[in-house]
């Protein structure tokens, strides 16, 4: 079992302890609102300004709304695909299981 330090981490692992397929929405939509809305800000913000090709004349704030739905749904898929990468989640297209 994952060493969890988060508290959708430990969402995570609780919901895939059973065993069985579930779907990555469905999964995703449960741990997403663990996430701070401090972090999931940042995160979503970050991945905002990456997307620019070049730099605003001037300083632009993106939706804060948006950048807080964005930065947890990135943080949610990159717990499920850390997992995933070290063996501890199974996927198969959009479901995703603890291996048995």
């Amino acid at each position: 079992m994952a060493v969890t330090t988060t508290a959708w981490g430990a969402r995570l692992d609780e919901l895939l302890a059973d065993g069985e397929w579930h779907e990555l929405e469905e999964v995703l939509a449960a741990i997403m609102p663990l996430v701070p809305p401090g972090v999931a800000y940042r995160v979503g913000e970050r991945r905002r300004l990456m997307k620019r090709s070049t730099a605003p004349a001037q300083r632009h704030h993106g939706d804060d709304a948006a950048s807080v739905a964005a930065g947890r749904r990135t943080i949610a898929k990159d717990a499920v695909r850390a997992r995933t990468r070290h063996g501890d989640v199974e996927r198969d297209g959009d479901r995703i299981r603890r291996p048995a």
